[in-house]
């Protein structure tokens, strides 16, 4: 068997530092190129830091503490604060799945669109429904979506034929 090596493309070396303050002493004079055990990017500093900061968290914040907080928010939840409710349920059960998210497409029913004034209804009756907790932001805005490209098609074809019966008006005169 008879091996077929292909060739490679040559490849353009990196533009070279031109500025005085660049780092010049990570990077190989020849070819610009970064040297071995340097990346070139400033690396994942903001995620280190996040983790620190969830260290130091972790260190200040007692098993006691966080008892109390959890009991705090569990009492504003059975009080009805829906936040606090959603805060511990997500934090206790997970976020809802997709499939869970698409159940609640049917907890609210639109009125039939026919008109720009419908969508208008329609969309309060989604805002009511976010309102009153039978719908998930991810929920309204998914009703809001389809709500919306149904309006623009309304108005482009209520803009159509706005425009045919003008055409048929002008050319009514020229005759």
């Amino acid at each position: 068997m008879v091996k077929v090596q292909r060739r490679r493309r040559a490849r353009k070396p990196p533009p070279r530092p031109t500025t005085p303050t660049a780092k010049v002493e990570k990077r190989d004079v020849k070819t610009g190129r970064f040297l071995k055990g340097h990346c070139g990017g400033p690396g994942r500093s903001q995620f280190g830091q996040l983790g620190e900061y969830r260290k130091t968290v972790r260190e200040a914040v007692t098993p006691k503490q966080l008892s109390a907080v959890l009991q705090k928010l569990l009492d504003k939840a059975l009080r009805g604060d829906v936040l606090a409710a959603k805060v511990l349920l997500d934090r206790t059960l997970g976020k809802a799945t997709a499939a869970a998210a698409n159940a609640d497409l049917n907890a609210v029913e639109l009125p039939t669109l026919a008109t720009s004034a419908d969508a208008v209804n329609a969309s309060n009756a989604i805002l009511l429904a976010l309102g009153d907790g039978r719908l998930t932001p991810d929920a309204a805005t998914k009703y809001a979506t389809v709500v919306e490209l149904n309006r623009r098609a309304l108005e482009t074809h209520e803009l159509a034929e706005r425009l045919t019966a003008l055409e048929q008006g002008a050319s009514d005169h020229e005759s």
